[in-house]
């Protein structure tokens, strides 16, 4: 441990810590906005600057090792001038237009500039006069937002491994952009929306369509809502509930939005999983493909398709969610679908799912707001019967759900210890073998794409895997890109905690209990074109 003095107050911490690592535990706040763990520190918006004793010049507290013995001040008049200096210079390239920004009352920025009195600082604007990329289905991105923090890059190249992001040109000129500058439409971006909830500001957001749906249902459109369990779940959030409240909106709020009901997605969740646990036992009989790969999230399977080609045979041939969906409605009616995986926008587009829109849940709470619901205003309700797909939405859960699955088809009773690592929420990777059928059966999951990265390169070099639940975000859905912002582990982690918690309370634990999922497995999934 080492000890060190922040503004006067004593500090003691793990050898290795940053003086931003070290003050944050103190209590201390210091401003940054390129900063965000669990990302490398690379000090470019040099807003959290200090004052060591001893030293000559300030240090960004991000990048600077805590040493024994070590006095740091953060707030003498030195520090919080060249603070105030460099929060003019980004902010006179960013475009204040905060009433039309969805980041509005939530961005980094903004906040600190109320914190700094930004008004009486800014001498000139130089807005760079680019037209923003709208290249993709599912991701905006708005150059003249950008504050250069790198959050975005980093986000993509260490968690995701995807490097659709990068620095381009030099000086004035430099910009974040994709290879080539081709739009993110383009690149080898898969849409996973990890950029868009680590971005500090408005510069990288999921496509916004609600006030196109807004306009549609004053004209007359008719929509059903349908929702993911965790999205409806999480839209309490952004009215003023705890991450983990057990809440969600009422039906009623729906209907005097202009959607004509809400239903949820459960139901066709549940027929995914059963055809996966029915693929497994038909390939313990061929042993052809290994290993089988859950197609439960869309990114991971363009991930797979972009970067891992001779895998591409392994994702498991079941019909998505959003296709079972689509054809158990027969096709009939315009439909809205509210999800936390804005991934889905573009799988929409590039499957030709017949779903009109998807929503992300920060636009459903502006589209919301923007017909006068306020936090006083809205009713959420205690979850009204949940059932065992809402384990899906955490790492680990649709394997768990898989296995319950395969052992009641099977008439086996599953031993719970046999299975407990899979709630094991600071393991990015989790694996174990089960005997199915007296054949041992290797099970991974992985959350964020550059785990799978590794569990496929592992693969390729002889390592014996039969299947993988594969998760582009930290934790599973939890963490989707279309979450309320910030989304951390904290949250995440009250997450997970409320959803372990209404699943373990449940009386059917898997799919198969359910007379209506077994009968419509026959009806629909033999019908449906494999992805």
């Amino acid at each position: 441990m080492v000890k060190l003095t922040i503004n006067e107050k004593e500090v003691e911490v793990p050898e290795g810590f940053t003086i931003l690592q070290a003050a944050r535990k103190a209590g201390i706040d210091i401003p940054t906005l390129c900063s965000l763990e669990p990302l490398t520190n690379v000090a470019v918006c040099r807003l959290c600057l200090a004052e060591v004793k001893g030293g000559r010049a300030l240090v960004p507290a991000c990048a600077t090792p805590v040493a024994e013995g070590m006095v740091v001040k953060t707030n003498t008049d030195r520090v919080l001038s060249a603070i105030e200096q460099n929060l003019e210079f980004i902010a006179s390239e960013h475009d204040f237009d905060c009433q039309n920004c969805p980041r509005n009352g939530n961005c980094e920025l903004q906040i600190l500039a109320y914190r700094f009195n930004l008004d009486r600082l800014i001498t000139q604007h130089h807005i760079r006069n680019l037209e923003p990329d709208t290249s993709s289905p599912a991701i905006t991105l708005n150059y003249k937002k950008c504050v250069l923090c790198s959050r975005c890059i980093r986000t993509c190249a260490e968690i995701q491994t995807v490097y659709a992001l990068d620095y381009a040109f030099r000086g004035y000129d430099t910009i974040v952009t994709t290879p080539f500058n081709e739009g993110l439409g383009n690149s080898s971006c898969v849409s996973c929306g990890l950029c868009t909830l680590n971005c500090p500001v408005g510069a990288l957001t999921e496509r916004m369509e609600e006030e196109e749906i807004i306009n549609k249902i004053s004209s007359g459109v008719s929509y059903e809502l349908i929702a993911d369990d965790v999205a409806r779940l999480a839209l309490s959030e952004e009215f003023w509930y705890a991450p983990g409240s057990v809440k969600e909106i009422s039906e009623e709020e729906i209907i005097k939005l202009g959607f004509k009901r809400i239903t949820g997605t459960s139901f066709f969740t549940g027929l995914s999983i059963v055809a996966e646990a029915h693929e497994i036992l038909r390939n313990l009989e061929n042993d052809s493909v290994k290993p089988l790969i859950s197609p439960a999230c869309p990114a991971a399977s363009e991930f797979i398709e972009k970067f891992f080609p001779e895998f591409k045979k392994n994702i498991i041939k079941v019909p998505s969610q959003l296709q079972l969906l689509t054809k158990e409605s027969g096709n009939k009616g315009k439909i809205v679908v509210l999800s936390q995986c804005i991934a889905k926008k573009k799988e929409i587009k590039s499957k030709n799912i017949n779903v009109d829109y998807v929503l992300s849940v920060r636009e459903m709470a502006r589209f919301i707001k923007k017909k006068g619901g306020t936090p006083d205003s809205m009713e959420f309700v205690d979850i009204e019967n949940p059932s065992p797909e809402i384990l899906d939405y955490v790492s680990g859960g649709r394997t768990e759900l898989v296995i319950r699955t395969l052992f009641n088809i099977n008439g086996y009773k599953l031993e719970e210890s046999i299975i407990a690592n899979l709630r094991d929420f600071t393991k990015k990777t989790k694996n174990f073998s089960l005997k199915i059928n007296n054949q041992e059966f290797n099970f991974v999951v992985t959350s964020t794409l550059g785990e799978l990265r590794k569990v496929l390169e592992a693969v390729k070099f002889g390592e014996k895997i039969d299947y993988i639940e594969a998760r582009a975000c930290p934790n599973g859905c939890i963490s989707g890109g279309g979450m309320p912002i910030p989304t951390n582990e904290t949250k995440r982690l009250a997450r997970s905690e409320m959803i372990y918690s209404v699943y373990d309370k449940l009386k059917l634990k898997d799919p198969w209990e359910s007379p209506e999922i077994r009968d419509a497995y026959q009806k629909l999934v033999g019908t449906v074109k494999e992805r």
